[in-house]
């Protein structure tokens, strides 16, 4: 019984070290860093492209942190994400 218990805890101890490893690994995964300020959208502009060119990291989780409109038009001032 005893030995059971002991393997239990062990287990449950290599699962949460393991959950809170893999929980920072992503966390860093999700990094990103973007220049401070705005932008105002040219003809041929694309999200993508923009946060490309102002930030470093991953931009995919900086276009999710942008929280921009799906279509960007000529003229539109957009704020560059900041990672929280």
């Amino acid at each position: 019984m005893a030995d059971k218990l002991l393997t239990a805890l062990a287990a449950a101890t290599f699962a949460a070290v393991m959950f809170f490893a893999a929980a920072e690994g992503l966390e860093r995964h999700a990094a990103f860093d973007c220049a401070e300020g705005t932008i105002i959208v040219q003809y041929g502009d694309r999200s993508w492209n923009l946060l490309r060119e102002h930030c470093d990291g991953n931009i995919g989780a900086a276009l999710y942190a942008a929280d921009w409109p799906t279509v960007i038009t000529p003229g539109m001032e957009l704020t560059l994400p900041t990672n929280p």
